[in-house]
């Protein structure tokens, strides 16, 4: 198939990808044949091959990331993924799952929410917690639940939040 894989067709199916909220059909071995025709591009050592190169990199990087953002909606949805899927895609697909599950049913055994139930001191935009999670917009004395520790350690130490219950 990496014969059959060449930079305008990963453009034309980016493309698709782009335009539709459903993940186009792309052969098992698609991302594995875009990595050999890459490999053979750095054989070749012309400037034309390098930008050509460059460009498919970051033509695959942007429709993988397209296409998890998809399988991200799938599983939100309860959807079943269409088939054929690269394999990369399908160990995607059980990763998220299997951190879902992992976390619903520790939380559930356990007994106790991992969450912090804080109020806000001051009307607080939306920002960018330690954690890469976002929070707010938070009005003065609103009630906020935060799973991750650090981020309610951090927003109770900077005088943003207090612990409630």
């Amino acid at each position: 198939m990496a014969d059959n894989i060449t930079y305008d067709l990963l453009w034309q199916i980016l493309q698709r990808e782009k335009q539709t909220n459903e993940i186009q059909m792309v052969p098992k071995t698609f991302f594995h044949d875009i990595a050999g025709l890459i490999k053979e591009l750095e054989k070749e050592k012309t400037e034309e091959s390098e930008q050509t190169k460059r460009n498919m990199i970051k033509l695959s990087n942007d429709m993988y990331e397209r296409r998890k953002q998809k399988i991200l909606i799938y599983i939100a949805y309860g959807r079943q993924l269409p088939q054929p899927l690269p394999q990369v895609e399908v160990d995607f697909y059980g990763k998220v799952i299997g951190a879902f599950k992992s976390n619903v049913f520790s939380s559930h055994l356990s007994g106790e929410s991992k969450d912090s139930m804080l109020e806000s001191l001051y009307d607080i935009p939306e920002m960018l917690l330690p954690s890469g999670n976002k929070i707010g917009p938070l009005a003065k004395a609103q009630t906020v639940s935060v799973e991750n520790t650090d981020d309610a350690t951090f927003l109770i130490n900077n005088a943003l939040c207090k612990k409630i219950g």
